[in-house]
């Protein structure tokens, strides 16, 4: 069994659906130097990609799309662990639907030098006190998150319903700061995205309560 880990409680709040209003997609390319965890001890590693639904009532209004994967040397490896409205894998491409309070895919990977992928985001906004957001973190192979600088431990956190979504990107800390923080490259003529503190998940921290979610090895940390 491994270490419990905070879930953001804010996430359980539910609201009504509200009218929707879209705005232009997020197209960009995230590349992040994992040379650090190449023969690790602390591996074998996965990549852990959620799209979670804010408002709580699985409404479907914003996707993620994952293409191009990179492991630099590197490779996938065995078989992905997908929840929710989630569809195919890294040889072609990844599908995620907010269509559940948790969308979910895992792929373990043997690290290589540096590990990227293309990433597009639709922006469509609904109301409600917490945004429906993308979240990319690592996991150890003890199923503990690979620590960060942001307060999630998340390496990259999109906040998807704003007009001008956050889009922030963290670095690793302790004995994984070698890791540093991606490189976003925007793709597609979409906005250049640009890394900075996490300031938006500030705002929820006054609703985050106090639970824990025990993960055995191979399942999914739930993310806020």
């Amino acid at each position: 069994m491994t270490k419990n880990r905070i879930v953001l409680a804010a996430l359980l709040i539910f609201t009504l659906v509200a009218p929707l209003t879209s705005h232009a997609n997020l197209q960009f390319k995230v590349s992040l130097n994992t040379t650090l965890l190449v023969s690790n001890p602390n591996g074998p590693f996965t990549m852990d990609f959620q799209l979670n639904d804010g408002s709580g009532t699985n409404d479907a209004n914003n996707t993620a799309t994952l293409t191009n994967f990179s492991f630099g040397g590197g490779a996938a490896s065995g078989s992905p662990t997908i929840l929710g409205g989630v569809s195919g894998g890294v040889n072609s491409t990844v599908s995620l639907i907010d269509s559940s309070f948790l969308n979910l895919f895992d792929q373990s990977f043997n690290s290589g030098g540096t590990l990227s992928f293309d990433l597009v985001l639709t922006t469509n906004v609904d109301s409600g006190p917490t945004p429906d957001g993308f979240f990319f973190s690592l996991i150890d192979g003890a199923g503990n998150l690979v620590p960060t600088t942001g307060l999630l431990s998340t390496f990259l956190e999109v906040d998807l319903d704003t007009g001008s979504p956050a889009i922030q990107a963290f670095g690793g800390v302790g004995t994984y700061a070698g890791i540093g923080t991606p490189t976003i490259t925007a793709i597609g003529g979409g906005p250049s995205p640009i890394p900075e503190p996490g300031t938006v998940w500030l705002l929820c921290l006054g609703l985050l309560g106090a639970s824990f979610v025990t993960r055995p090895p191979g399942l999914p940390i739930v993310r806020g």
